[in-house]
């Protein structure tokens, strides 16, 4: 079996206060009992927990985010990702043939790559290990990676608050 999710990525929305959500969540979780520690970058905290399902309960209560991710970490080497994305892509999306997808790459930090180059070699990794097309515009799967300095993320679903 496949890994689970080792991380959830917290959007903040526009205007609130970054460091009273960050508070807000910690508090939350702590009062829950769940065990987790907390990363932050900027614009984005980093959840990391065993406990994802009753993470994103919680998450889904609380005031000042706009989004959330549950999402699998790597280091922010160009194999990494690639070994990452395509396992995810096969196991998760179940991705083959009859399939399209898409990637979504952001990039922040310094690295020897860009965002585009991400994108060709993932999308190319992914394309021979399941079969599927690659289609921009309404793609049957996305997968979502954000390289940020050390780490990246990789996810494949967007949560907001109160909804699913």
């Amino acid at each position: 079996m496949f890994r689970k999710p080792d991380c959830i990525i917290i959007r903040i929305d526009y205007g609130a206060n970054y460091r009273s959500v960050r508070n807000r969540v910690r508090e939350k979780l702590e009062e829950n009992n769940i065990k987790f520690s907390i990363e932050t970058n900027p614009n984005r905290v980093f959840v990391f927990t065993e406990d994802i399902e009753n993470v994103i309960s919680i998450l889904k209560e609380t005031d000042g985010i706009s989004s959330f991710s549950p999402a699998w970490s790597c280091f922010s080497g160009l194999n990494e990702i690639k070994l990452l994305a395509t396992d995810i892509a096969e196991k998760i999306l179940d991705l083959g043939e009859k399939k399209t997808f898409a990637l979504r790459v952001r990039r922040a930090g310094r690295h020897k790559f860009t965002s585009k180059i991400i994108a060709e070699e993932v999308g190319g990794a992914v394309k021979r290990v399941t079969g599927a097309s690659v289609r921009l515009k309404n793609p049957d799967r996305e997968l979502f990676i954000e390289c940020r300095s050390r780490k990246t993320y990789i996810f494949t679903e967007k949560f907001t608050r109160n909804n699913e």
